[in-house]
């Protein structure tokens, strides 16, 4: 798969393959996929618990997505060099493990390495269920020395249920934590 933005109103055009992009294989044992994936914070997607917030607005546009906005760039937006395994559905649980070996630009790393800088490594584990009119998810991320920093490290966890009536309301919850720790201080967002 080879996902491209289309950006008809810039100059520049958009990159190739800057969505979620990657080569696999898919098995009555599952998926396993290499290459340039959604991290984390698309899980409430993927989870059944989007409350719309995959139609035409703009990422940023809905209220459903602020926290993936704000944090995205920190707490798991797409990242590159993704190795990811996806289970296969059993009576509508199914989940992923995604790791990254160098979610940040390789040149970077390298040139870090060579000085004995700490190496940025991220993984993410979710879990959904996704059955009748009850959709849940959970879905914990961990990004370790970000920017090649050592201590740097940030951890997110999301946690939603949906429930959709026979009138077709739905509602719903998602909760999220979100921590970053530096050498200097902790945030929570």
């Amino acid at each position: 798969q080879v996902e491209s933005d289309l950006a008809i109103d810039s100059a520049a055009g958009a990159a190739w393959g800057n969505r979620n992009s990657g080569v696999g294989l898919r098995g009555t044992w599952g998926d396993i996929m290499l290459g340039h994936w959604d991290m984390h914070y698309t899980s409430q997607l993927q989870g059944g618990v989007d409350f719309g917030s995959s139609g035409a607005l703009a990422h940023a546009a809905n209220s459903m997505n602020i926290t993936a906005q704000d944090n995205a760039g920190l707490y798991g937006t797409r990242i590159s060099n993704v190795v990811k395994y996806a289970t296969p559905n059993f009576n509508g649980l199914s989940g992923d493990l995604i790791w990254s070996a160098d979610p940040t630009a390789a040149a970077e790393n390298m040139a870090v390495a060579a000085v004995g800088g700490a190496k940025n490594t991220a993984w993410n584990a979710n879990v959904r269920y996704a059955n009748g009119p009850l959709n849940a998810f959970y879905s914990y991320f961990r990004n370790n020395n970000v920017a090649n920093v050592d201590g740097a490290d940030q951890n997110s966890d999301r946690i939603g249920v949906a429930y959709k009536l026979p009138m077709g309301l739905k509602f719903g919850l998602v909760y999220d934590r979100s921590k970053r720790e530096t050498a200097a201080a902790t945030t929570n967002d």
